[in-house]
């Protein structure tokens, strides 16, 4: 059981590691992109980290869900 936990929080770990580099590289992104970017405060860069994440939540689960469905019907 304690195996199990371990690998529960290395596995949160990764998880929060990537989208802490996503949420950086949209910040710099920002950053080099500001004279296209039309933002005209903090709170609206805030919501745009916000909906990025959840951009990016949304294609982390289908991405494990095409690997999960490749790999557990490549025996068929």
């Amino acid at each position: 059981m304690d195996i199990r936990l371990q690998e529960v929080k290395v596995f949160l770990y990764r998880i929060l590691l990537v989208y802490f580099s996503y949420t950086i590289c949209r910040l710099l992104f920002y950053y080099f992109n500001q004279d296209l970017i039309q933002v005209t405060g903090f709170v609206q860069l805030l919501e745009l980290c916000y909906f990025g994440l959840r951009f990016d939540n949304t294609a982390n689960c289908l991405h494990q869900y095409a690997v999960y469905f490749t790999v557990n019907t490549s025996n068929y």
